[in-house]
């Protein structure tokens, strides 16, 4: 049996180039009152078959990524939400589970959050949110 190299490259080589080229998506995400950063949390970009998602930092920075960490997003218009932002600790000298919600609830909705993109290359997308207010209903 005769080996074809070409075929194998082919087989190989060309599919991981494919992938190679979607658009990489990066930001921060600040609090409209102040600008800090949000410091915890998921952006997640959405259509209607695809979702992509990027972990926030400790700086508020994140970087979108689909089937990995960080390898882009193909070309799309995205409904953008984020989630994770609920802030959880133990009370000192206590068994008691505290949750802090940090963000505005309509953030955690792609529907209600307002946030939209619509991919056509690399670029920067800076969010901004509201803080949570326990004094407004939800």
């Amino acid at each position: 049996m005769k080996i074809n190299l070409v075929g194998i490259l082919f087989l190989f080589l060309i599919p991981a180039l494919v992938g190679c080229g979607n658009p990489k998506v990066h930001g921060k995400v600040v609090y409209s009152d102040d600008g800090s950063p949000l410091d915890r949390g998921i952006v997640n970009f959405i259509t209607d078959d695809y979702i992509a998602r990027g972990p926030i930092d400790k700086s508020g920075n994140y970087v979108v990524g689909s089937m990995k960490a960080r390898d882009g997003i193909p070309s799309g218009e995205y409904k953008i939400y984020i989630s994770d932002t609920t802030k959880v600790f133990k009370k000192r000298n206590s068994d008691v589970i505290v949750y802090k919600r940090l963000v505005d609830p309509k953030y955690e909705n792609a529907e209600s959050s307002g946030l939209t993109l619509n991919v056509k290359g690399s670029q920067v997308f800076n969010i901004t949110v509201d803080r949570y207010d326990a004094s407004k209903k939800p």
